[in-house]
C-alpha cells in the first residue's frame, strides 16, 4: 500500500496527462483517502 505522499508523487510524474486530469485524479485520491480513514466521535 502506497502513502498519501507516494501517491501523489506518481500522480505528478504522468506527464502523458494534462494538468486538469492530473488535478481530477489527484482530487479522486484524496477523496478515496477520506473515505476509507474512520472519523472519530466523541
Amino acid at each position: 500500500m502506497y502513502t498519501i505522499k507516494q501517491r501523489k508523487a506518481l500522480v505528478t510524474m504522468m506527464s502523458h496527462l494534462s494538468k486538469k486530469k492530473r488535478a481530477q485524479l489527484a482530487q479522486y485520491l484524496d477523496e478515496q483517502d477520506r473515505s476509507r480513514t474512520p472519523v472519530l466521535t466523541s
